[in-house]
């Protein structure tokens, strides 16, 4: 079996003395695969109480500042948002959305502008550009074949014919 193909690899064997066999090698080789109970996709989408929502964030702005701090100690500077800005626009939002009135235009601290009509208003005023900045790529549909594809398909066809009749018992 040696470099023998192997789904597009070659598969290399070697004869190897029990000596040098390590003694687990195929240790809980006999157990069946199992699927687990509790998948993490689960855990992780599941609900979570205020609790552990308060632990979560705690814990994420702890590893914040250790790599803030991790930065400064290597001597770069580089200032990013992270936890702690999402955690204040939450905040931030929570107030003003009790003050807020329904016709308030773009709020720069808004992660996404509001599209109201002053917005929608002010965006038909600016002159639109001729140029199309669209890009269109066409694609050959995957069903239709060339020609090469179809000379090596057939080729193909014709030797798996041939292999059936010459049949070795």
């Amino acid at each position: 079996m040696n470099n023998y193909l192997f789904g597009e690899r070659i598969l290399k064997c070697h004869f190897m003395p029990p000596e040098k066999v390590h003694a687990e090698l195929f240790k809980g080789s006999e157990k069946k695969f199992t699927k687990t109970t509790h998948p993490a996709v689960k855990r992780y989408n599941r609900k979570r109480t205020a609790e552990e929502k308060a632990k979560m964030t705690r814990r994420l702005l702890k590893k914040e500042r250790q790599l803030r701090k991790r930065l400064a100690n290597r001597g770069i500077d580089y200032d990013f948002p992270g936890f702690a800005a999402e955690i204040s626009l939450t905040k931030k939002k929570k107030t003003s959305e009790s003050n807020s009135s329904l016709n308030m235009s773009v709020n720069s601290e808004d992660s996404t502008p509001v599209c109201t009509p002053s917005f929608l208003e002010r965006r038909k005023s600016q002159p639109e550009d001729s140029e199309d900045r669209e890009i269109i790529l066409k694609l050959p549909p995957a069903s239709i074949k060339t020609d090469p594809q179809k000379m090596k398909t057939r080729k193909l066809q014709k030797k798996a014919i041939g292999k059936k009749g010459k049949c070795k018992t």
